[in-house]
């Protein structure tokens, strides 16, 4: 199959194609410990090169198996749990399928120009009970997987919060808490000594955008959602937006449902992140209240609408889709972590 010859410390070294094994010379066997993929040989268990130490577990380079079960089989079910890569070894690597669970919210500013409430503090208050939801819930294993909290108050935070290569592996879920508009997300803006963003040119930079102008839009200014690394996020990640018309709203040019739907922030972070996600359309969203008024801060928010019955209900946006007149995008009923 051909081989590669590498000088090493003045060692020559022959790596050959065989299962993904190393082939070292016994001159040189004590100067090169490592085999396919980079990890570590353990030679004492079944010879020269034929035990490879990933972490998590231990692969052999002879039938191109591990020798145990793969700890989240039950995340890729249509795949071997034996197998590596999913039997790409030359265009993918055997993570050790970790997840981390991203939580982001806004500084509580509404725009450039004034203060809006204390979403910054009631983001927060919500941040902290999601968490607390997540690390309870079946879809989160303790031993391996992590809840991030991140303070986000501008469209920089956030696409770097979500860029950013987390040691407990992969997105797998994001909720984001902030104000926003059929044109975007509204992480508020940094608070200056107390008070509000200075007006300056820079007053989109508390947006992260994908409007009718920017969405098809290729550069990274107009359309800021383009900075975002799809390549970090995991298979089946889900993303929840809290904030009022994230979903699209019908409005102006946006004037109907599939326009409104398609042109939305949630459709526009979809097709980027590839993940699904979970948007109000065409309503505000305000906090869940007990019998006094007093708002309830369990991780979920509820649509103008749902008042009454104070249930969570969110419509769904997947990659790629597009909604028509005649089937908008589905409205899907609070369950699970929900």
């Amino acid at each position: 199959m051909g081989c590669l010859k590498l000088n090493i410390e003045n060692s020559t070294l022959l790596r050959l194609f065989n299962g993904g094994n190393w082939v070292v010379s016994k001159k040189d066997e004590n100067l090169y410990r490592y085999g396919f993929n980079g990890q570590e040989k353990d030679d004492e268990v079944k010879g020269e090169g034929n035990s490879l130490d990933f972490g998590a577990r231990i692969y052999d380079a002879r039938v191109a198996r591990f020798l145990s079960l793969d700890n989240y089989a039950s995340k890729q079910s249509g795949v071997s749990p034996y197998s590596f890569a999913s039997n790409m070894p030359i265009s993918a690597v055997d993570i050790n399928g970790d997840s981390t669970f991203l939580i982001l919210y806004g500084s509580g500013q509404q725009a450039t120009g004034y203060l809006a409430g204390t979403l910054g503090d009631s983001g927060y208050e919500s941040a902290l009970a999601r968490k607390t939801a997540i690390e309870n819930s079946a879809d989160f294993d303790k031993t391996v997987d992590e809840v991030m909290i991140v303070y986000t108050p501008t469209e920089s935070d956030a696409v770097n919060s979500m860029n950013q290569k987390y040691i407990s592996g992969a997105i797998k879920h994001i909720d984001i808490y902030s104000h926003g508009s059929n044109v975007g997300i509204n992480f508020g803006g940094p608070v200056v000594s107390g008070a509000k963003w200075p007006e300056d040119d820079d007053q989109d930079g508390r947006m992260l955008s994908s409007s009718d102008q920017s969405r098809n839009s290729t550069n990274k200014g107009e359309n800021e959602m383009l900075n975002i690394d799809d390549s970090n996020f995991g298979s089946g990640a889900k993303i929840y937006l809290w904030s009022c018309y994230s979903g699209g709203a019908i409005i102006g040019s946006m004037n109907t449902n599939a326009r409104a739907q398609n042109y939305s922030p949630a459709q526009g972070l979809a097709d980027v992140t590839g993940a699904i996600v979970y948007a109000s359309f065409n309503s505000g969203m305000q906090f869940k209240t007990d019998a006094s008024g007093n708002n309830i801060y369990d991780g979920t928010m509820i649509r103008d609408k749902d008042v009454k019955s104070q249930k969570t209900n969110m419509t769904e946006y997947k990659p790629g889709n597009r909604a028509t007149d005649t089937s908008p995008n589905k409205v899907v009923i609070g369950g699970g972590l929900w």
